[in-house]
């Protein structure tokens, strides 16, 4: 039996409004390298105004929902863009926004992003538009070694 993300959306905000939290499977590699392509990700209500550097699930249109970072908020309008993308995205507002990423599930560890390393290297990230293309194959770089290594 398949069930459409659309139809799963009712579902996840009421779990998320009851204070369960969700994992996803990721599909993609617009959020590439933070968000991997089958990472599993954790959700979870977003209680709060979206800030800066936040992961979040979003309602783009009808049927449409993405994962994007958000880059940049204007008072009651917010922005976003998939890490290994160009474009903006939006305005949007809060009751477009289903949850927001807290943590990542990648090779048995959890990666959570409000904290620590991941919080400043995803806030940096967003400032650094316009050498991504540069950071991101750096990025490529660096995973194709780091597994090389790990497995030696």
């Amino acid at each position: 039996m398949r069930i459409s993300f659309h139809q799963l959306i009712p579902i996840i905000r009421e779990l998320l409004r009851t204070g369960q939290k969700i994992r996803l499977r990721v599909a993609g590699s617009s959020m590439y390298p933070f968000i991997k392509d089958g990472d599993v990700i954790e959700i979870e209500e977003a209680r709060s105004c979206p800030r800066r550097g936040d992961v979040l699930l979003v309602r783009v249109c009808e049927d449409n929902y993405v994962i994007h970072r958000v880059v940049k908020v204007d008072g009651e309008y917010f922005y976003l863009r998939g890490d290994a993308q160009q474009g903006l995205q939006g305005p949007f507002r809060q009751r477009d926004v289903v949850g927001r990423v807290l943590a990542i599930y990648r090779d048995g560890r959890r990666y959570v992003l409000e904290r620590g390393f991941l919080r400043i290297m995803s806030l940096l990230w967003t400032y650094i538009t316009p050498s991504r293309k540069v950071s991101i194959v750096l990025a490529k770089v660096i995973d194709r070694m780091l597994a090389f290594l790990l497995r030696s």
